[in-house]
Order: structure tokens, then C-alpha cells, then sequence
């Protein structure tokens, strides 16, 4: 699963007034980020080193909900995924904009043993959890990409 960041702010900041901002205007402002090590801070700061910017990051915080209470408060800016905002955003009390030029990324996998078989227990799992995401993404639950499909590999 692939799943696009944003920029995560207070409800009514101008900085998110457009729905889509560039990775490039995110060196100019304070961040509230988790700690290294992070799947969403390496990609920030991956992305950060290909377009030759440094972030700010006020805060290094484990805790999504300190995160989103530290956006919506106006004293930092999160990057998070959609699935992790999306209660607030339709309640209005955070706002978003999708990160471009470039996009970030994380995904999301199921790790599977390089050798050996499956049981036919993982593999009942394999398909329900395959069956979950795809109605979640299908169903506007989950705005995210279901990237290659696992049925055809493992399953079979």
C-alpha cells in the first residue's frame, strides 16, 4: 500500500489554504516529527537531502496524538498520512495539503518468510487482510494505492 504525506496544520492556516504544497516551502517552517527511527522521518528526510533543503524539526515527539495536538495548535507543522488525520479533517479541526515536487511516499507491506511455506492459516490471514485494505481504499475509507497484488504471488 502507498500512501502520499501532507503537510498538517491548524484549521485556517494560509501556509494550507491550497490543497497541494511544495516539499521545497516545508524548509521554511517548524515541524513536529517522531524520532529516528521513523518510516515517515527517513522519508523526510531523504526527500529533504534529494532537493538540497533542511528542515526544522521543533519538535521530535513518539506520540501521534501529541503531534496532531501540536498542529492543530498552530505551534508546529506535521507531516502525516492521510489514514492517521482523517477523523480530524472531517471534523475541521486540522487542515492538510498534499506534499509534491516530490511527493512523499511510505508504504505500507506484509513481510513474508523468503523460504519455507505458508500455512494455509497465513494464507487465509494474507486474504482477509488483502479483502480489508482493498474495501478501504475502494470504499474511500483509505486514501491510499494498493500497490501489486499479493493473491497472485503468495496465495496461489
Amino acid at each position: 500500500v502507498a500512501e502520499q504525506l501532507s503537510l498538517v496544520g491548524r484549521t485556517g492556516d494560509s501556509v494550507l489554504s491550497s490543497a497541494e504544497i511544495s516539499f521545497r516551502a516545508l524548509a521554511e517552517l517548524p515541524l513536529a516529527s517522531a524520532l529516528m527511527p521513523s518510516t515517515t522521518r527517513a522519508s523526510l528526510d531523504e526527500a529533504a537531502r534529494r532537493a538540497g533543503v533542511t528542515l526544522r524539526f521543533d519538535y521530535e515527539i513518539d506520540s501521534l496524538p501529541t503531534l496532531k495536538a501540536l498542529a492543530a495548535a498552530g505551534r508546529a507543522y506535521a507531516v502525516l498520512p492521510w489514514s492517521a488525520i482523517r477523523d480530524e479533517l472531517a471534523a475541521d479541526t486540522l487542515a492538510a495539503a498534499r506534499i509534491i515536487e516530490p511527493q512523499v511516499t511510505l508504504f505500507l507491506g506484509v513481510g513474508l518468510p523468503i523460504q519455507g511455506i505458508l500455512t494455509p492459516a497465513a494464507k487465509g490471514l494474507i486474504a482477509l487482510l488483502e479483502q480489508e485494505v482493498r474495501a478501504a481504499i475502494d470504499g474511500g475509507d483509505w486514501d491510499a494505492t494498493l500497490v501489486g497484488d499479493l493473491s497472485d504471488r503468495v496465495l496461489a
